[in-house]
């Protein structure tokens, strides 16, 4: 519970990765925890190699008012994340 007496709701972060993600939720956590405790949710999605997937991600993190880490080597992946966000 939080002082006002409300649930505390944990902030959510999504990593978005075409490999593992593994880089990128490090460096999310060591930025979280000079917040909140670094209390976060942290939604790893990896391997994602089509820019079809993209807008579902986003919107998944949308409904959560997330925000996104990413780590995207391709191009034409990159460009669609900034896009679409």
């Amino acid at each position: 519970m939080s002082l006002a007496g409300l649930p505390e709701v944990r902030p959510v972060i999504y990593i978005i990765s075409d490999s593992i993600g593994e880089t990128a939720e490090l460096v999310a956590r060591a930025a979280a925890s000079q917040f909140n405790h670094g209390n976060v949710d942290i939604r790893r999605v990896p391997y994602v190699t089509h820019p079809e997937e993209i807008p579902e991600i986003i919107e998944e993190a949308r409904g959560f008012s997330s925000i996104i880490v990413f780590t995207l080597v391709l191009p034409e992946l990159r460009e669609t994340l900034l896009r679409e966000a």
